[in-house]
């Protein structure tokens, strides 16, 4: 069920932030045993399409992640998006 509502966060455009600790199951298993201790997470689109995400980890501290940090992440997201869609190859 996670993983569904996840997806679905994802497609949406939707931030996925939080601790490791907050998590249950496989998710939780694999960043613990990445030591990830914050985690934050944002949608790239291009083509109008989901192409990925881009997260960024936290594995010394649990950290809230600001306003600040979240907006910074998603510029970052948008730019790969827009490269994505500028670039001439078809490997994208």
């Amino acid at each position: 069920p996670l993983l569904e509502r996840l997806a679905e966060d994802e497609r949406q455009g939707k931030i996925f932030a939080g601790h490791t600790r907050d998590l249950e199951g496989f998710l939780r298993t694999d960043f613990e045993k990445q030591n990830i201790k914050s985690f934050l997470s944002v949608s790239v689109f291009a083509h109008g399409h989901l192409w990925g995400t881009l997260a960024v980890n936290d594995c010394v501290d649990e950290r809230e992640w600001t306003d600040e940090e979240e907006a910074t992440l998603h510029i970052i997201a948008l730019a790969i998006g827009d490269a994505v869609e500028r670039s001439p190859s078809d490997a994208h």
